[in-house]
This record gives C-alpha cells, structure tokens and sequence, in this order.
C-alpha cells in the first residue's frame, strides 16, 4: 500500500482521525496504535518536525518504539529545539507558537485602543461638565443664575429684557444706543468654520458709558444693527472652540488589528473533513479552528455497521462490526464515513485515504451512487474501491455500487463500471470455473487470524444441493490455500458423526465426532461452525438459519462441556469494535 509522502497517515484529531490540518494543533492525535494517543506537550515542533512531513517514517510512534520520557542525547539539537521554556509569564510567552503570540499581541493592542478611546472620551466629558455643559466664547460672561434678574450680567440683559422700558436702576444701564433686538428675532448666525475666527471686538469699538446716577433711557432708532457682542449665546461652538467629540473608532492604518492570522491549508490538504453525522450534499467551510463542527439537527439512531479493511499481513480482507451514530437513517452515508475514518483497532490497514471526501451518496433502486472530490484508493490499487462496495453490499437490497470522482463514473481495472459484490478473500483449490452458471457456488468459511479477529474465506465447490452439509465439510478441511495468514478452531480431524446434518426450519443441528472435544478454545470452535452455516442465504438474501445446536456423536454439547453450552447458538457481531 502506497504511503503518502507529505504527512503520516497516522495523523488525525481526536474527535476523528479523518480531519487533517495543515498547521499544528493542540486536537492532533496520533493513530499509529489504531487508538487516538496524544503527541507529547511540545507537539507544535514535533508535528511538523514528523507529522506534517515526510519525516514521518523516523517518527518513534511511526515505528513502533514510542516516546521517550526524556529526549535521547543522541538528538540533542532536536532535544535543544523542542525544549520548553520556562520562567513565569515571560516564559509562558515564549513557549507560545507564532501563531498563538500574533493572537495575544492582537488583543492586547486592542485592548490598549479601547482604554485609550474611554480615557479620552472622559477628559472631554469632565471638561465639559465644568464648563456648565455649554462652550461660551471668550469674554462672554455667564449669568449667575437664571432665575434671579438682578443676577444678569450687565453685557447681556438687554437681550433678555424688555427695549421699549427704561432699566429700574440707575447703575445698570445697557451698553448700547441702539435696541438689541428681542429673543423672538433671528439670531445672527455665527462665522461659518471656513472663515477666520473673529474675536471679540475691543471696547473702544464700541463705547460703554460708564455707569451714571441718572438713568439714560434707550434710544428707539433702528438705524443700527445689533452688536454682534451681545448676541445671545446659542448651543453652537464658535469655531475655535474646543469640542467633546470623542476620536473615532477607527484605529489608524499602522494600528494591529485583533484579528488573528489565518492557517489557510493548502489547496490539496482537507479543510474540514464532512462529519460523521451531516448531509455531503454540499462541501463544507474550512474550518478556522480545530475544534469539531456541531452536528447537524435529525433522528440519530445507533446501528452497527459491518465496513472491511485489511489485515497486518495487508493480504485479507477483514469486517468489523462498529456500532456507528446514524442521523435520519442515512446508514450509506455513515458507512462511508466510517471507512474513511478508518480502523480503530491495531492490527488492521485502512483502504480508503483519509483525506478523501464524500460529495453525495443516493440509491437508484439495488444500486447506490457514492460521489468522492479525488478517487477513494490509494494510487492504482483498486482495494479501496472494493473495500467501499464490500461494504455497501451489506445494506439489505444494494447489489451494487457505482462510484464517481466529481460526478465522473470510475470503476476497477481502470473502467467505469459498477462493482458488484465479490467473493471475500476467494479460495479456489480445486480451479473451478468462477461463473455463476458454471455448476459452481462459493461457501462461506471462518477462520481466525493471528490477532485473534475472524477472517471470511470464500471457497469455491461444486454445486450442490445440501449446501449446510457442503459448507460444514469445507469448514472442517481448514483454511485451505490461506493455512499461514488463517487457522481453525476446530481440532483437527474432526468430521460430521453419523447423524450428520439437519435442518428444521430456521434451526440446523450438527452432529460431529469426537475430536471435536478437544478444542483448545471451546466458544471460538463453536463460533466458526455457527458464523459459517448462519451465512447461507436464499436466493432472496435472507438467512437459511438463524439457530444452531451442536451434539457430539449424537449427545448434546452440553453433557460434555457444562451448562454454558446448553443452548441453541446464535450468530454474534462479528469482530465487534
């Protein structure tokens, strides 16, 4: 099997090993073992020193020696790189990778924004509150009060008192011959902003008589404009005074944004891998953080799915029995998923590339279409692809699969055909013809593999019509051509005893010899007869057998081996994850 050459294939996160990303990640896990084991605590360097490159292959997890708790002296420079920093908070910076210390630097620096937009927006408020919440121009006095008349400033009464009535005192004459008009009147609209602030003009522009013992009443001519002075104040500023308009929110253009860098992956790396639950009808957004995408809403149930891999020897097809989340019973889309999340357990080989992704699965009557953005093998090797319809096939009613890369048809041995069941890990001693109108039939035979999982072996015999007895008697024949991958369970020598082989409906009893007794592993012996006879099926894919009772030279199992065994078998999970 062809590895990849840019990253290891080991590599996923912890909620699914089918999600890669480009750039180290706290939720990377490592799958060498089959089970999701953390990277050490300095994991930044040390992915992308192994993980996300083709150093992969000198990886200790990759090979199978492990971590060391320590690093070794004979990597001392590596052991230098990879070392932690401590010290405090300056040490925890520094620990920081590139990317997490842009971030802090970016919050930071915003944070320093805002504080310093508050702090201004004070001072101006503060300034204004002393002010009396209005800017007055210069040389323009405030009245004491607003209720008291006699509190009026001398500058600015006339505005407010009535011009036609001589003042009641005789010290508080207006300072002007000329009526100033009443608060009815339009003001004098100030200066616009562009021109030249104007001062107050001076006193001796416009002579003030000094105060005097006789009242001087005012004069009615209107031969002469208001002075521009004694005009009553309004809420608009004069140009040159200051405003409490705080500075904008716009941050200069050489100020950091808080937004931190983003890891864009490469276009050929998997941005988010679609989830286990959720719809492949459309691709989803690269995902800007590791954390795992929320389900999508719908009836989840949970179902055990039968998916294939192969074997340590990289030979056998081997079935595993997950028990997977469905949602809205989309069992082919979770199937799929499954396959491409890959083996859990060690001892097995995944077919399908991780970084594959589904775009659209649907049915078209016995036949599914499952849709892939690249194709779902590793190079030329077309196991992936039977892999993908071994295990579709196992849907009731799915006879076979059509798969497309991009809406495009591809098939096996370079065609674009669609790939029918096959016989599992076919075995053919005696060379008989493969077709199917031949006078031939394959028996389906379980054997165990080295890491104890059982493996299905297809033989191909003779047509016949007592096909239980025909699969029994290949079954105790041993593994044939596959006896250094497989072995039985069964003693050796063991045969069907006279009583031989009945069926009773849905029950089947099996009568053997004696040998049969000597089975170094009693449930596994009794396993591989029932996984095998409840494996025939009618032509209309139903089971011929659901129950099967085991007696020994016509005397129940049960009086040999104890109670446990005082009961009909029935078929278990097979390789149950």
């Amino acid at each position: 099997m062809v590895e990849p050459s840019g990253h290891c294939p080991y590599l996923g996160l912890k909620q699914n090993q089918a999600i890669r990303f480009a750039s180290p990640t706290s939720e990377h896990r490592c799958y060498a073992t089959g089970q999701a084991q953390e990277i050490p605590v300095i994991q930044p360097d040390y992915q992308r020193r192994y993980c996300l490159s083709a150093g992969h292959v000198r990886c200790p997890l990759y090979t199978g020696s492990g971590l060391p708790s320590t690093p070794p002296a004979a990597v001392g420079a590596v052991a230098a790189d990879l070392a932690v920093p401590s010290g405090g908070l300056r040490g925890w910076f520094v620990g920081l990778s590139p990317r997490d210390r842009a971030i802090y630097l970016g919050l930071l620096t915003l944070l320093v924004f805002i504080v310093g937009i508050y702090m201004a927006a004070g001072v101006n408020l503060l300034r204004d509150a002393g002010a009396g919440g209005t800017a007055v121009p210069p040389g323009v006095p405030v009245a004491a009060t607003s209720t008291d008349p006699a509190g009026v400033s001398p500058t600015i009464a006339p505005a407010i008192a009535d011009t036609t009535t001589p003042t009641a005192t005789g010290t508080s004459a207006p300072p002007s011959e000329t009526p100033v008009p009443p608060p009815s009147a339009t003001p004098v609209p100030p200066p616009p902003p562009s021109e030249t602030p104007v001062p107050p003009p001076p006193p001796s522009e416009t002579p003030v008589p000094p105060p005097s013992a006789t009242p001087v009443p005012p004069t009615l001519t209107n031969t002469a404009a208001p002075l521009t002075p004694i005009e009553p104040p309004t809420d608009t500023p004069p140009a040159d005074t200051p405003t409490s308009e705080p500075p904008t929110d716009t941050p200069p253009a050489d100020t950091p944004t808080s937004e931190p860098p983003t890891d864009t992956p490469p276009a050929d790396t998997p941005t988010s891998e679609p989830p286990i639950f959720g719809s492949p009808t459309q691709a989803p957004e690269p995902a800007r953080t590791p954390e795992p995408q929320p389900p999508p809403e719908g009836l989840r149930t949970q179902q055990r799915l039968t998916i294939y891999f192969t074997d340590a020897t990289d030979t056998l097809f081997v079935s595993v029995a997950r028990l997977s989340p469905v949602v809205d019973a989309q069992v082919a889309l979770a199937t799929i998923n499954e396959l491409i999340a890959g083996p859990q357990q060690a001892g097995m080989k995944r077919l399908t590339p991780p970084d594959v992704r589904l775009l659209d699965v649907r049915r078209e009557g016995g036949r599914l279409i499952a849709n892939f953005d690249r194709r779902p093998a590793w190079g030329d090797d077309d196991r992936g692809l039977y892999a993908i319809a071994l295990s579709l096939t196992e849907l009731a009613g799915i006879h076979e699969v059509q798969i497309q890369v991009n809406g495009a048809n591809i098939g096996v041995g370079g065609g674009s055909a669609p790939i029918p069941r096959r016989p599992i890990n076919p075995d053919n001693p005696q060379s008989l013809s493969e077709r199917f109108d031949s006078g031939t039939r394959f028996l389906p035979l379980y054997f165990l593999s080295g890491a104890g999982r059982w493996v299905r072996v297809t033989r191909l015999a003779p047509r016949t019509d007592d096909v239980a007895r025909a699969t029994l008697d290949a079954l105790l024949d041993g593994p044939g051509s596959y006896g250094g991958r497989v072995y039985s369970a069964i003693p050796s020598g063991t045969r069907a005893s006279g009583g031989g082989l009945r069926g009773d409906g849905t029950r089947v009893v099996v009568d053997l010899t004696r040998p049969f007794l000597d089975a170094f592993n009693r449930q596994a012996a009794v396993d591989a007869i029932v996984y095998s006879l409840t494996e025939l099926r009618d032509p209309s894919g139903a089971r011929l057998y659901a129950h099967v009772e085991i007696l020994v030279e016509g005397i129940k199992l049960s009086d040999y081996w104890g109670a446990e065994f005082d009961r009909q078998f029935t078929r278990k999970a097979l390789n149950p994850e």
